[in-house]
């Protein structure tokens, strides 16, 4: 086991990102321990006890301490707690045209995508994408784009997009690590994000073109239509 503290008090889904405090160091059988060397600024913090193997299951008990305040602990909630979630499997695939890379290869629209459409009064999205089996872990980037008029004019849906909606950075409603195309071993996630009423579309994407399978997981604090999207797109 092991025994992280890291600055924030939020849900860490990447220690890339993550100011780390101190840890335990290796992995050890059955108990760990540390203790700072210099005092720790008053603040939140995040405590993350491991497995060094993923699937183990068991109960653990977690003791923090303090020499000069009293500790409060409390539990955080996994990644979209109380929200409605969804699954959805999806590949980039060569043969069917849809391992398309980033914006740089001029074919980022021919990614796999999926169509979102929320309902008056607007929603909380949230959505992660996460690379399945793929070697070296990739890079990736999920976008939320408003199209057909969707971010607040609650226009209907297009039957045909436009590849211009996909480049326009006035169009991007959501986007994963600020647009930066990232490889941690969970995938990435945009943040939740309110939603207008309208059309948009998810699209998933690798930073350089490449075959291989992902989880597409959406959590929403409303039902919502989540589709697969084949629209055909003009350039």
């Amino acid at each position: 086991v092991n025994v992280r503290l890291l600055r924030g008090g939020e849900l860490v889904t990447a220690l890339g990102g993550a100011t780390e405090v101190v840890n335990t160091g290796d992995y050890r059988n059955g108990f760990c321990f540390v203790e700072t060397a210099e005092a720790v600024a008053p603040g939140a913090y995040t405590v993350i006890p491991s497995t060094f193997d993923p699937g183990q299951v068991g109960r653990f008990l977690l003791f923090v301490g303090s020499t000069s305040c009293p500790v409060q602990l409390t539990r955080i909630p996994p990644e979209g707690h109380g929200m409605l979630a969804r699954e959805e499997r999806g590949a980039w695939s060569a043969h069917d045209g849809t391992a398309a890379g980033c914006l740089n290869f001029g074919r980022y629209h021919q990614n796999p995508r999926w169509k979102l459409h929320v309902p008056p009064g607007g929603a909380s999205v949230l959505v992660r994408v996460r690379p399945m089996r793929i070697r070296p872990p990739p890079s990736v980037h999920v976008a939320i784009i408003r199209v057909g008029g969707g971010g607040g004019g609650g226009g209907g849906a297009s039957e045909v997009l436009s590849a211009r909606d996909f480049a326009a950075k006035d169009a991007l409603a959501a986007t994963s690590n600020n647009g930066v195309y990232t490889n941690p071993p969970s995938g990435v996630a945009t943040p939740i994000t309110r939603l207008d009423e309208g059309e948009y579309v998810v699209v998933p994407s690798t930073f350089k073109p490449l075959e291989g399978e992902f989880a597409l997981l959406v959590f929403t604090d409303r039902s919502v239509v989540f589709l697969r999207d084949t629209r055909p797109v003009v350039e």
